[in-house]
């Protein structure tokens, strides 16, 4: 399972999905609707839409607040999180996880890859 906002979805958040995929059987993605809500480029819907219409996730799920919850219902095998979520992710989470017995995998895709270098490029 992967989480995030994706306020913006790019090459590099296409190329995080496809390292998670690569390291499990099905991919399932969390879109916390309102993470970052004021920088999103695209509304939860178009989100969903979007990252549905790609091959490599088998399903999409949108939650309104950011809340991990989900994941701990699901009960994945693995969470995967990309650039910079370890400074990103509430107290506790990490403790929630290990008792529950999912392990927390940080996928670096470099950080020419995030939302907010592709903005800044953008802005000029």
């Amino acid at each position: 399972m992967a989480i995030g906002a994706f306020g913006l979805i790019h090459a590099g958040t296409v190329r995080f999905l496809r390292a998670a995929r690569a390291e499990c059987d099905r991919l399932f993605v969390v879109v916390v609707a309102e993470a970052g809500a004021e920088k999103s480029l695209l509304t939860a819907d178009e989100r969903h839409r979007v990252l549905s219409a790609l091959r490599e996730i088998d399903g999409v799920a949108v939650v309104a607040q950011p809340s991990y919850g989900i994941l701990a219902e699901a009960a994945p095998d693995a969470a995967w999180f990309g650039f910079g979520a370890e400074e990103d992710l509430p107290r506790g989470l990490v403790a929630t996880f290990q008792s529950a017995g999912i392990q927390m995998k940080f996928l670096n895709m470099g950080e020419t890859c995030t939302t907010r270098s592709v903005l800044q490029r953008m802005r000029g």
